[in-house]
């Protein structure tokens, strides 16, 4: 029992808050699979040793009300908010290089019926 509880706990912390749908899911494996540019903000690294500041990889990532809890309960908030900040900027930055790309086709295909 007490294993289980410490690998969900390990899991918990691991694991941002920010998810990709289906839909951009597949949209980001296509781009990637094309050879198509990706964004390159947030950056993880980044994002990560400004957790280091209570809130400051949440702040980096726009994540405003996850920054203002995390510097709430700083110093406890160190066990999940440096491997959030890293998970939220990379997922959030494959949401931006989808939106990016779906924008891109779509005045493409703008440009194309005129």
């Amino acid at each position: 029992m007490g294993r289980i509880v410490i690998v969900l706990a390990i899991i918990f912390l691991l694991v941002g808050c920010v998810g990709m749908t289906p839909a951009q899911k597949a949209v980001y494996l296509d781009m990637i699979a094309a050879g198509e540019p990706t964004c390159t903000y947030p950056n993880t690294v980044i994002a990560g040793v400004l957790s280091i500041l209570p809130g400051g990889g949440q702040f980096y990532n726009g994540q405003v009300g996850l920054g203002i809890v995390n510097a709430l309960f700083w110093p406890l908030s160190y066990l999940w908010s440096i491997p959030s900040a890293i998970s939220d900027a990379g997922t959030i930055r494959k949401i931006r290089s989808v939106e990016c790309y779906e924008a891109r086709k779509r005045q493409e295909k703008y440009s194309d019926g005129k």
